[in-house]
């Protein structure tokens, strides 16, 4: 395993339990999807685009985007990829996003 998947992982799992202790778990969900669409906003990519380049469905973006569905490990890789952002700063930004 590459060390960008290592941190990935190590990264989420600490993130995940410290939002369980905290019981902000539903939260997570709206951070991510407002930091996916503020990263394809500035890619100036829409829903379409960016579902074609990381091989994913554009309602499936369009639900990520709101909220709607938690991403898994694989679909934070494909989507960071066109974002041109590595998956652990994605990672990161849903973070800080969730500490505002």
């Amino acid at each position: 395993m590459n060390t960008t998947v290592c941190c990935l992982i190590r990264t989420t799992l600490i993130l995940f339990t410290y939002f369980m202790m905290e019981g902000i778990v539903v939260e997570i969900e709206a951070a991510f999807g407002g930091v996916l669409r503020e990263l394809r906003v500035k890619a100036a990519l829409s829903q379409e685009e960016l579902a074609s380049q990381s091989g994913l469905h554009r309602t499936y973006v369009s639900l990520l985007e709101r909220g709607l569905r938690t991403p898994s490990l694989s679909t934070v890789f494909s989507l960071a990829k066109p974002l041109n952002i590595p998956p652990h700063e994605f990672v990161l930004l849903v973070s800080e996003k969730l500490k505002s």
